[in-house]
This record gives structure tokens, C-alpha cells and sequence, in this order.
């Protein structure tokens, strides 16, 4: 996520470096949407008394774990169309 903001930054007019930028933003969006579901499972197994392993799919469950996957699948596939975006290109172009 980094070299792409770096090249965004610097002027960087090639849809990889967007790409990069957008895949990385949206991996942190999933990593940050999964800490509060730990976070959420570790208070309710705190406050219940129960097993860790029984209350994270009940708060994965209550969450929207439709954005989570959205999410996880918009990054993966930005991430794959940044790195296979000059093959893609020589085809368009041509």
C-alpha cells in the first residue's frame, strides 16, 4: 500500500499505483472490521462467561459480515488487476 501511495503522491498517473492504493485501503477496512468483531467476542465471552470460540459467531453473525466479505473480495481483486494491470494493458492497447 505504501509504493502505491508513495507513486499517487508523486503524480503517479498509472492505474496500478491506484489499484495498489485502493487494494490496501480496503485489506485495512477487513483487518479493522475483524479487530472489532475480536473485540466485541472478547467482551461478551468476558461478560457471559463463556468460551471465546462460542462467542465469536455470534458477534461475526450480528455484524454484517456481508461488508467483511465484500470487502476482503473488492482488495484481493484490486491487488490482482494492479499487478496484472500491464499484461491487461498491451491487450487493450494494442
Amino acid at each position: 500500500m505504501s509504493i502505491g501511495a508513495s507513486i499517487v503522491a508523486n503524480g503517479g498517473r498509472n492505474v496500478e499505483s491506484w489499484l495498489l492504493l485502493a487494494g490496501g485501503c480496503a485489506i485495512l477496512f477487513v483487518a479493522d472490521a475483524l479487530r472489532e468483531v475480536e473485540e466485541a467476542s472478547r467482551e461478551l465471552a468476558v461478560s457471559t462467561g463463556h468460551d471465546l470460540r462460542e462467542t465469536r459467531p455470534d458477534v461475526m453473525a450480528s455484524r454484517k459480515p456481508s461488508r467483511i466479505i465484500i470487502g476482503l473480495v473488492l482488495a484481493l481483486l484490486a491487488v490482482a488487476l494492479a499487478f496484472s494491470w500491464p499484461a491487461i494493458s498491451v491487450l487493450v492497447y494494442r
